[in-house]
């Protein structure tokens, strides 16, 4: 076994010669050997990181003669030693103070949180805890065998049109979704970096546009499967586990004053709603779009300097640095 600075244990890598040998040694007919190889990347991208416990319950759920335990750990005793879009680890060998245990037990993970360290594993485990599977029918689970799969939703496809509509050639509209989506299953990029990316690729956003595509994107984020949630859209869990939280904050008139009469400042109340901790994006979209209609057609007015010590002109009663301004 090999460190990697100190985090984790590699399982040792065979050779693909010995892998190939290996796996002629199982009594296992090649269809299922496909049929579980699928199986393997498909929870990878969908799930992110998988018990093959789990792994196994799902597969007997969906076939009529799914393979058998015994098979089922002869192939992944082997696959534990092959690189690929997934690694497979023990808790031995992922937490320092971790016991080894049974194989199915062990996870299977994708291979994007363990190329560059294993940081971003303990994010999504840690993400993970407590939370249920999604678990599709088996086509559309295998359909994420394939990584250059897109569930073609309605926000995908309104997203596409967008990108389309404010002038992206058509040959990058599809890489530049992509990139947005990765964005948000990875939880790596913010809305700013999405923007920036397709403005890059000659996309061309007025006012009017920035404030379509935050509505595209929180649609996006809401309904998009991320491995942090086990397969499930933020939307789904939100249904599962607050439904009593708002969708829609509105601004109080003291607030509209100040942002009229500039004793707020517009780009400093953005940064703060785009930077603020919310449960879900729609409370975000209906305070930008407030935001935006709030100073439509208003004169431009200079803003009036408030002190961090002064109570916050949005009438909260707490000091400016405590509010707004922070």
């Amino acid at each position: 076994m090999e460190e990697n600075d100190g985090y984790f244990e590699w399982p040792e890598e065979y050779s693909r010669r010995k892998l190939n040998a290996l796996y002629r040694e199982i009594p296992l007919t090649d269809a299922k050997s496909r049929l579980l190889r699928k199986y393997f990347d498909a929870a990878a991208e969908l799930y992110g990181i998988i018990p093959l416990e789990k792994l196994y319950e799902i597969i007997v759920s969906q076939n009529r003669n799914p393979v058998t335990e015994d098979e089922f750990r002869a192939f992944s005793e082997i696959a534990k030693h092959e690189r690929g879009w997934y690694y497979i680890f023990g808790e031995h060998e992922l937490f320092s103070d971790g016991k080894k245990t049974d194989l199915l037990k062990y996870y299977l993970v994708n291979a994007v949180y363990m190329d560059d360290g294993a940081e971003e594993f303990y994010d999504i485990f840690e993400a993970q805890q407590g939370k249920p599977y999604y678990i599709p029918s088996k086509n559309e689970l295998l359909n994420y065998a394939d990584t250059g799969y897109i569930e073609m939703t309605e926000q995908a496809t309104d997203m596409m049109d967008f990108l389309r509509k404010v002038g992206m050639d058509e040959p990058y509209v599809e890489d530049a979704y992509c990139y947005i989506l990765y964005g948000i299953q990875m939880m790596t990029d913010e809305m700013e970096d999405a923007l920036e990316f397709i403005e890059g690729y000659g996309a061309r956003i007025t006012e009017r546009d920035l404030h379509t595509f935050v509505k595209l994107y929180a649609d996006l984020n809401n309904h998009t499967r991320m491995q942090c949630n086990r397969g499930y859209t933020p939307h789904e869990m939100s249904a599962m586990y607050l439904p009593d939280v708002p969708r829609k904050l509105t601004f109080g008139e003291n607030v509209k004053r100040a942002l009229a009469d500039g004793t707020l400042s517009v780009d400093e109340m953005r940064k703060n709603i785009l930077e603020m901790e919310l449960p879900n994006e729609e409370l975000r979209f209906s305070l930008l779009s407030q935001l935006y209609a709030a100073t439509q057609g208003a004169a431009p007015v200079k803003n009036k300097k408030v002190g961090r010590n002064d109570p916050c002109p949005c009438g909260s009663g707490k000091k400016y640095k405590h509010c707004c301004g922070k």
